[in-house]
């Protein structure tokens, strides 16, 4: 009787309860998926960089080819120096390799330093570099609906702002402080036909469906109203006042906040002499 109590009593000691048991599956169901969100989350970091690392090379390659050649073009055999206000971009050497690249883009201190295509449409950009290449950064881009030459009276760039903090137009978010808008008042932008300073007058968050995604103003008025409310919405105050017959360049990118809202860059082209 002794031997069968105690054998009992171990058997009955080994038994786990039901809902200790369904509590320990649950954990390990949990830790499964909190290791498999990390081992995203890592794998999803280390792409944004590698894809970075990617495009940043990409654009230096092309930079050092382009401005190498304009240099050599503009120099000629004599050895003279560039003239003051030739264009740095090769674009014809460019266009070889890169048949869709429209313009340069220069701003924020040097931090943009960028390859402008257009495409077809406002998708492939997104996720494809100036080569072809899958790339998760993309390249800037113009609106496929702008003329190549910018000769509307708005043209827009796209370029990303990832989470990471990385993305063509991730500087552009540092508009948002007066004193910084002050030390960086503006961009160049090189194209085949000509450069030009881009005098920034206005920087500001707004949804994406409500910014006025014009290329033509009808009247002069309806280019007035749009410079004012600009400066309505602007984080910053700039002196610069765009008048009809100006040609506005607008630069977007993501804020990261919420997937419906941009951060702008509104700024007033001035072709360089």
């Amino acid at each position: 009787m002794r031997g069968g109590a105690a054998l009992h009593g171990r058997k009955g000691g080994g038994a786990m309860p039901r809902g200790k048991r369904a509590y320990r599956v649950l954990l390990w169901a949990v830790l499964a998926a909190l290791l498999a969100l990390a081992a995203f989350a890592g794998w999803r970091l280390w792409r944004v960089y590698g894809d970075a690392a990617r495009a940043a090379q990409l654009a230096r390659e092309m930079q050092q080819t382009a401005v190498s050649a304009a240099g050599e073009s503009a120099a000629g055999t004599d050895g003279a120096e560039m003239p003051a206000h030739a264009c740095p971009v090769d674009f014809e050497t460019l266009r070889r390799d890169y048949p869709a690249v429209t313009a340069w883009l220069t701003g924020c201190g040097g931090d943009i330093d960028t390859p402008v295509a257009q495409g077809a449409d406002n998708i492939y950009y997104l996720d494809h570099l100036p080569d072809g290449t899958r790339n998760m950064l993309g390249t800037a881009f113009l609106d496929s609906a702008n003329s190549a030459s910018f000769s509307d009276d708005q043209s827009f760039i796209f370029g990303h702002h990832m989470d990471t903090g990385g993305g063509v137009f991730a500087p552009l978010l540092r508009y948002q402080k007066q004193e910084y808008f002050e030390k960086n008042p503006t961009f160049t932008l090189h194209t085949p036909g000509g450069c030009y300073t881009a005098w920034v007058f206005g920087a500001f968050v707004v949804q994406e469906r409500a910014y006025p995604y014009v290329h033509e103003f009808t009247s002069a008025d309806g280019m007035a109203a749009f410079v004012e409310r600009v400066r309505a919405q602007s984080d910053i105050i700039s002196p610069v006042e765009p008048a009809p017959g100006d040609r506005v360049l607008t630069l977007c990118t993501c804020t990261s906040k919420t997937n419906d809202l941009r951060y702008v860059v509104c700024a007033k082209l001035i072709p360089l002499a």
